[in-house]
């Protein structure tokens, strides 16, 4: 008789608890800000949803080695990427702007508004749409690199993928507590 392994937390691979632990976090703010928050808990469901995923696929891939559905793993909690960068909007609009406090600290540091010079300096149209088209590429940029590592250098994915991970993790936590403008 088989006996099927339970899933435990050395079949969850470290990018998957960073993600478990950022929807944890995310999940502990939804809740003390639960009144002041549109759907807080269609956003607790969601975040409930992809840790259940995550350890379905935990299972799945205890029972059969396979390295395509390893990938699958990683890409699970990759393409979560964009869902957490439209959640820092939501948390945004509960808490105060802060950008008035960086334009006085700017101001006061250089004695001018970088930003405003940099807008001076390079006018260019098609410079704005450059970095504009830079910013965009940032998932597709994911997706190229995720793929080449895993094909081309396999024993390094594991490291890539959670340095990738954990440093959006960080900017989106960045962008959730220090709360800015998106006009």
């Amino acid at each position: 008789m088989t006996m099927v392994k339970r899933v435990n937390i050395k079949n969850i691979y470290p990018v998957e608890n960073a993600t478990i632990l950022y929807a944890l976090l995310t999940t502990l703010l939804i809740v003390f800000n639960y009144d002041r928050m549109s759907n807080p808990m269609g956003l607790i469901v969601e975040r409930l949803s992809f840790v259940f995923i995550i350890l379905i696929l935990s299972h799945i891939s205890k029972l059969q080695d396979n390295r395509w559905l390893d990938f699958g793993r990683y890409l699970f909690v990759g393409i979560l990427l964009p869902y957490w960068y439209a959640d820092t909007f939501e948390f945004n609009r509960i808490l105060p702007n802060l950008d008035h406090h960086f334009a006085v600290w700017e101001q006061n540091i250089f004695g001018y508004q970088p930003a405003l010079l940099f807008g001076e300096v390079a006018p260019w149209r098609w410079f704005s749409e450059a970095i504009n088209f830079g910013y965009f590429f940032l998932y597709p940029m994911f997706a190229i690199f995720t793929i080449i590592i895993f094909l081309r250098q396999p024993r390094r994915f594991d490291k890539w993928m959670f340095v990738f991970l954990c440093t959006f993790y960080f900017y989106y936590l960045i962008f959730i507590f220090v709360p800015f403008s998106y006009t």
